[in-house]
């Protein structure tokens, strides 16, 4: 057969050919990925502190980005503590934009939704990088508490606002969905390099990912329930995102076990975070 015959649909190895493809492939770029794959780990696991604090009635505890980044720079070595993570923040934005030349797929419309996906992470995690940025700036703590119903009763506003919050619902109840499918399916094993991984080490770090999953998709799934019931009664000032919706189930007789739940799982997934850092097959 001719050497030069066309590529099996599966094989992605001839197609990083392009000037953008071997940027996103090249050893700083994986590097700039393992950076955020670890200021990842650090930041969820702040964040799990924080909603344990809440969980036990802690007063003053705010389990959101801003409270997460407050609570790292106030300990000790916090400022270069947050200086790094600010640093992995921003690698991981990058990282998540060079990933969106790396997709490839069978169909356009999973390739497409690919690309969406990593350009979501990377607007995520680069605000998270700006809030870092503020904080070091201000080095003040900040409440909060008075931003808590912000996003959702300025849009609520908005023409076809009700109905565009409770798309950010839906959509925050299909990102628990797809994690929890993760979690069950263990298809976040596959991004894992288990040639360098021993037997042992796998099923630590498997069970790990799959609480950390698991986790996520608890969190994911009390925020998407509040911003979607706040569009449903249009109500600005239902809670919405993580911190006020933490709080309104600890008034639930069910809720602080759920809050539990989240703060174990949010911090696996920070471990989890660490061990992708470190074993993560990249670039994907």
């Amino acid at each position: 057969m001719n050497s030069t015959s066309a590529t099996a649909p599966g094989d992605t190895s001839t197609r990083a050919t392009g000037p953008a493809e071997r940027l996103a492939s090249s050893a700083w770029a994986v590097r700039l990925g393992r950076a955020g794959l670890a200021a990842r780990g650090v930041l969820y696991l702040t964040v799990a502190l924080l909603i344990y604090r809440i969980a036990v009635g802690e007063a003053g505890a705010t389990a959101d980005k801003q409270g997460a980044l407050v609570t790292l720079v106030q300990q000790p070595f916090g400022r270069w503590i947050l200086i790094i993570t600010a640093a992995g923040l921003v690698a991981y934005s990058l990282w998540c934009v060079l990933k969106v030349f790396l997709v490839h797929e069978d169909s356009d419309a999973k390739a497409w939704a690919k690309r969406a996906s990593c350009l979501g992470r990377a607007v995520i995690y680069g605000s998270a990088f700006l809030a870092a940025v503020s904080v070091l700036q201000s080095e003040t703590q900040t409440s909060t508490n008075a931003k808590g119903q912000g996003w959702s009763a300025t849009v609520l506003g908005w023409p076809a606002g009700r109905y565009l919050v409770g798309i950010a619902g839906l959509a925050l109840i299909g990102a628990a969905a797809w994690n929890g499918y993760k979690a069950w399916s263990r298809k976040f094993e596959e991004h894992l390099d288990r040639g360098q991984m021993s037997e042992r080490t796998w099923r630590v770090v498997g069970a790990i990912g799959m609480g950390g999953l698991l986790g996520r998709m608890v969190a994911f799934l009390a925020v998407g329930w509040f911003v979607l019931k706040a569009a449903v009664d249009f109500d600005p000032s239902e809670p919405v995102g993580l911190d006020q919706s933490l709080r309104a189930l600890q008034s639930m007789s069910y809720g602080p076990w759920i809050i539990v739940v989240a703060a174990i799982g949010l911090g696996l997934f920070g471990v989890y975070s660490f061990a992708e850092a470190r074993w993560r097959e990249l670039p994907d």
